[in-house]
């Protein structure tokens, strides 16, 4: 994101001073793009640190299940990335979400089948 600014900035596309408030100026289209995927980026992984937490605190971080779905969710948040900014892809964008929440979603009910038991 830094050396994309610095692209902006030296090529003339976007003032530098544009950086200091974020007034007077709109970032280029890209520089939007990259910097709302990485704002995503910090959204849904604070649920998969809280229910990593979980699983820590349950003794449950160790079992296949948990690390093949941990493993799915950080695979799914690479690819939304790339589907974000780099290809554009609305459809690979939403699917890859998705994984993700399944990914998390899958985690929370082996806490709570566990828990039961």
């Amino acid at each position: 994101m830094f050396a994309g600014r610095l692209k902006a900035i030296k090529s003339k596309t976007i003032d530098g001073r544009f950086f200091i408030d974020y007034k007077n100026g709109e970032l280029p289209s890209k520089l939007q793009l990259v910097s709302r995927s990485f704002d995503n980026q910090f959204q849904m992984p604070i649920l998969f640190f809280i229910t990593v937490l979980f699983l820590i605190i349950m003794k449950l971080d160790h079992t296949m299940f948990a690390i093949t779905c941990s493993w799915v969710f950080v695979v799914s948040r690479l690819m939304h990335f790339y589907f974000h900014a780099i290809k554009g892809a609305l459809v690979g964008r939403y699917r890859t979400y998705a994984i993700g929440w399944v990914a998390i979603l899958a985690l929370w009910v082996n806490i709570f089948i566990n828990n039961l038991n």
